[in-house]
């Protein structure tokens, strides 16, 4: 697998394909909350208290980062003012 090159706010961070965002954010030490989230089972997002925003090809969107996979050139803010509302829900 190949190493893919993303950004987790603003902090340059390379993670081997087919990691989550949660993954590689774990992986450098940022720490994005979790709920439902185990290592030893399945990723499911029920919760959304990983929602983080993705930003890839100019769009944003409201993802779990326990399940979005990462690809090259994307951008990952883990705190923001939609993310905090949604969290908060």
């Amino acid at each position: 697998m190949s190493e893919i090159l993303l950004q987790i706010d603003g902090r340059e961070v390379k993670a081997k394909e087919g990691k989550t965002i949660l993954e590689a954010a774990q992986s450098v030490g940022i720490l994005i909350p979790t709920l439902c989230h185990h290592e030893k089972l399945e990723p499911y997002g029920a919760c959304r208290i990983c929602t983080v925003e993705a930003e890839t090809r100019g769009r944003t969107n409201l993802v779990a980062a326990c399940c979005y996979p990462i690809e090259e050139n994307l951008v990952v803010r883990t705190r923001s003012e939609k993310v905090d509302k949604i969290r908060k829900m």
